[in-house]
């Protein structure tokens, strides 16, 4: 990596989301939408054209758009990054490169029969055709054939396998250099015409997104093989022999095969990282611009084999390396894999790069909220990763998009109000971690000859399932033990120093080396490893038969520990001591902490994670860690942490709240004493509580559908909507087929007084009638409107370019009759604004005028609303007190407290207290809390529970 691309990186701050360029796009929608990022903390934003763009891709409108986005940026002290593709994967150009065959994906289609089997009269020779006798799951001898006499001339038990070269024309070659230079022509090389001059100024980036050996339409599990037009003379350059013989290897096994799966399936990631992530890498380091992004599949290992090759040689290729993570769970609620996390920032560490990144948040639903980011975004810095990239911000979310991978964090959304939080706790969370260096002890070996050699492309293969199931468990056991480890593969141990007993690799100084069970090493591995442990490096193998060789291992390696795999916990326990880290974590719970540790400006940094659902409660021993201090990276705040000297060691106990996470730091005299309330506490009375909801929203999902000439059917909206195809699907839906008249009922209950009709851009198309008067909609925002916003009375609803119309005329006492008539699938609810209650019975709905309400349970009367609710209630002062805390509980989703008029703070995830004590003053006081809840209500349709749970309470303390 240059020097300079890796100063350039170090300047940017998290979150670098992607923006969403998916509909009509006009100037005045990218100024405001700059302004409103602007206002929320984000410096820098990828530019991503997606699904729904209203204009061309690569066309000379899109970058006159994109210049905007450039110009936007520079006004406002951002900067852009250049998503290179429209949609994903990287590398068609908006699926143009594969319009010439050359270029399009090639891969080996493998068809085995027996030869008994065959009709050689009709039988039609492939590409290639390879005899092999296979004897009880075994291969014992293979022949190339040349022709179908060839095979006539066979004797004996045979099988066949007829090798096919086939195209997918849904994505390009990635090994071939002539296809990805190609599309580097149309994308890359475009860009720099136009924009060149803003390279590594304003546009900092480029992002390569899911490119992949082949494509998923390809398949999983199946008989194709990477493969390109030459494939097979470069692996006979390099590995000396001509892998065509060798096919049928790849799905038995053989005494011959381990070795040449190993160098089958390193030979395709070869290929990939030099021809796609080598070529474009090399290209953005010449013109001055970081190039990151991620593969398709960094999870699970067998799908990390076939589709990425080598995943360490991806990351090399990157000046950012990156991984990406989808949903909302986490080690620690389910099982997921830290394997491609840790290879990411190993890798960064191994290699002396400033940053590696996690495209995050993608498909977590509209469900979403902070405690969900917060939770993915801690485990994974606690993994080393220290980027983050939001998957997304929409510029609309209008009909289809709305269901693409959703959520959007973006102005739609009423916890947009509240981003600025969230970004100011990633730029604290960064100030600690960015810089500096690594400290970590324990080096683990990747096991890539082992995953490689025992992968097999159409189904599982014990050797592989152990090693895949082997190598997370270590994993997974050493972070419950806080032993922090970086992943290494050969070429790590290959070029590392071996100096004081130490494997050094940039600033990384590992004391042991653990080499994982695997079920083959090649013979230069085996010669390292004992080279490693011959210098001093205290090294540990776990027992594993590994072939060829006919011995486990050479006398060399003898200085080694041997352990058996099943006694991998044990080992964690005493490597654990072993170490005797500066923090030393144990208890009940300590298996749920997470350490990540680093050195900065002199000071000791440890990041501590409670990854799980509970509070924890620890004891800590800490050493050589002068003027201990915890750093809340929330408030940004020090407290001294105190404890009971032990000889060299201080014992603490640490608390941690659930999914809470803090940092322990060294050199902090300055820090604030603890605050523990020496008195008990004096509740105080929250009187009058009022609660205020703008407005009120009905959702309308139930139709009764009839077609021409069919018989009306009862549908829900939301069931089976349309959707966005993505571009490999060959199977397009028709949805037109569901043309037709939609109709539903709905009950209003007393003289309808200010009602609005706000529907989604959908409806533009159809006819809408309440009691069999036609509705003229119109838009409901335009340029004059001063700022994009939502969940506002006489505003839209889910994006700015819903549809209105006052229907309050239109609506009488009683049951109302609401006809739709669409020219395709109705995918969206009728939905009516104003002041009224909801009752929902069944399937049927009615307006009901407006009354009390239950404050703690208004999702009964207000099930479709999403958006900001506002609690008022005032309280009584005799006295001043040195801490008054007011605990809002149960909140649903994020809370901002106002007292007497001025600000109390903002809390987007738990614990939802404040001290008011500096904001109040004796006699009479008011509160103000505003509390937003997230857009499942409104987009799916679900009375989720929002607002508060329960009544506030109020305690002083005296000291």
């Amino acid at each position: 990596m240059h020097p300079d691309l890796n100063n350039l990186s170090k300047q940017i701050s998290s979150p670098v989301p992607f923006w969403f360029l998916n509909g009509w796009l006009e100037e005045w929608h990218i100024i405001r939408e700059f302004e409103m990022m602007k206002e929320k903390g984000v410096g820098d934003v990828i530019v991503h054209p997606r699904y729904g763009l209203q204009c061309e891709y690569l066309s000379d409108e899109w970058f006159e758009i994109f210049g905007m986005c450039v110009r936007e940026a520079k006004k406002h002290g951002m900067h852009v990054w250049i998503y290179d593709e429209l949609n994903w994967p990287s590398g068609t150009a908006g699926m143009t490169v594969q319009k010439n065959s050359d270029y399009q994906s090639k891969y080996l289609a493998i068809e085995p029969q027996a030869l008994s089997e065959i009709d050689l009269d009709t039988f039609e020779p492939g590409d290639y055709v390879i005899a092999a006798n296979i004897e009880s799951g075994n291969v014992t001898k293979t022949r190339l054939m040349e022709d179908v006499k060839s095979i006539r001339a066979l004797t004996g038990s045979w099988h066949i396998f007829n090798c096919t070269i086939k195209r997918d024309p849904f994505y390009i070659d990635t090994l071939s250099f002539d296809a990805v230079n190609r599309f580097k022509s149309l994308t890359y090389d475009e860009y720099f015409k136009r924009f060149g001059d803003e390279f590594g100024k304003a546009i900092r980036a480029i992002f390569t997104d899911e490119p992949s050996i082949y494509w998923v339409s390809v398949g999983y599990d199946d008989w194709n093989l990477p493969y390109t037009t030459d494939y097979f003379q470069t692996f006979e350059a390099k590995y000396g022999y001509s892998p065509a013989p060798m096919i049928p290897y790849l799905f038995y096994r053989g005494a011959q095969g381990t070795a040449f799966r190993a160098d089958y399936w390193e030979h395709a990631g070869f290929l990939f990282n030099e021809r796609y992530h080598g070529n474009l890498g090399s290209w953005c380091c010449e013109h001055g611009v970081i190039y990151t992004g991620h593969n398709n599949h960094e999870e699970p290992l067998r799908y990390q084999i076939r589709f990425q090759g080598d995943m360490f040689g991806t990351m090399r290729a990157e000046d950012i390396p990156g991984v990406d993570h989808l949903g909302k769970a986490t080690l620690g609620n389910n099982w997921i894999s830290i394997i491609g996390h840790k290879i990411c920032s190993s890798l960064t560490h191994t290699s002396g790069k400033a940053r590696c990144m996690s495209e995050s948040f993608g498909v977590m639903e509209w469900d979403t909220t902070y405690t969900n980011l917060k939770r993915v975004t801690d485990w994974q810095y606690a993994l080393g990763i220290n980027l983050l990239i939001p998957h997304a911000i929409y510029h609309t979310i209008s009909g289809m998009t709305k269901r693409e991978s959703p959520p959007s964090f973006f102005y739609q959304s009423p916890h947009w109000e509240d981003f600025d939080a969230f970004t100011n706790y990633l730029h604290r969370l960064e100030e600690m971690l960015l810089g500096g260096k690594h400290l970590c002890k324990v080096a683990v070996m990747y096991p890539l000859s082992g995953l490689w050699a025992s992968y097999q492309p159409d189904r599982k293969t014990p050797e592989f399932e152990y090693t895949d199931n082997f190598i997370n468990s270590l994993c997974l056991e050493l972070i419950k033990n806080q032993i922090d480890f970086d992943l290494v593969d050969f070429r790590d141990l290959k070029e590392a120093r071996l100096e004081d007993n130490k494997l050094k690799l940039a600033d990384e100084q590992y004391e042991v080396l653990i080499v994982p069970a695997t079920p083959y090493m090649r013979r230069q591995e085996i010669e390292r490893l004992t080279e490693i442990v011959r210098s001093g490096v205290s090294t540990t193998l776990f027992h594993r038969a590994m072939e060829p060789l006919a011995q486990n291992l050479p006398d060399g390696m003898r200085g080694a520990t041997f352990v058996r795999s099943e006694e991998l916990q044990a080992f964690a326990d005493i490597l654990k001591k072993q170490l005797d880290d500066d923090i030393q974590i144990t208890g009940g719970g300590a298996d749920e902490i997470m350490a990540y540790r680093r050195e900065k400006d002199g000071r000791k940094i440890t990041f501590l994670l409670n990854r799980s659902e509970k509070h924890r409660k620890v004891s800590a021993l800490i050493k050589d860690y002068p003027d201990t201090a915890i750093f809340d990276h929330e408030t940004g705040t020090y407290t001294r942490l105190e404890g009971r000297r032990a000889g060299r060691k201080t014992l603490v106990q640490l608390r941690f709240q659930p999914n809470q996470s803090y940092f322990i730091v060294s050199g902090a005299p300055d820090a604030q004493a603890p605050r523990e309330p020496k008195s008990e506490p004096s509740p105080i009375e929250l009187r009058n509580l009022t609660v205020n909801v703008p407005f009120n929203t009905a959702s309308i999902y139930h139709f009764r559908y009839t077609k021409q000439d069919s018989e009306p059917v009862d549908v829900d909206v939301r069931t089976h909507p349309r959707y966005m195809p993505v571009n490999w699907d060959p199977n397009r839906p028709d949805f037109e087929a569901f043309a037709g008249v939609y109709e539903a009922e709905i009950e209003v209950t007393s003289p309808a007084e200010g009602i609005r009709m706000v529907v989604d851009r959908d409806f533009t198309d159809c006819e809408v009638y309440i009691n069999a008067n036609r509705i003229a909609l119109s838009p409901c925002c335009s340029p004059d409107d001063v700022q994009l916003s939502s969940h506002k009375p006489g505003h839209f609803l889910t994006d700015f370019q819903d549809i209105q119309a006052d229907v309050s005329s239109l609506l009488k006492p009683g049951i109302n009759r609401l006809k739709v008539v669409s020219p395709t699938k109705l995918s969206e609810p009728l939905r009516l604004v104003g002041n009224f209650r909801v009752h929902i019975s069944g399937k049927n709905i009615a307006l009901l005028p407006p009354d009390t309400v239950n404050p703690f349970r208004l999702e009964h009367d207000y099930p479709f609303y999403s958006g900001t609710i506002t609690y008022r209630a005032g309280f009584d002062l005799e006295r001043e007190y040195a801490s008054l805390i007011l605990n809002l509980h149960d909140v649903r989703d994020s809370a901002t407290v106002r007292v007497n008029g001025k600000p109390a703070g903002k809390r987007i995830w738990a614990p939802f207290t404040f001290d008011i004590a500096s904001l109040v003053h004796p006699g009479s006081n008011t509160i103000e809390i505003e509390i937003r809840n997230n857009m499942a209500n409104l987009i799916h349709g679900n009375p989720r529970a929002l607002g508060l749970q329960n009544m506030p309470s109020l305690a002083g303390f005296s000291e």
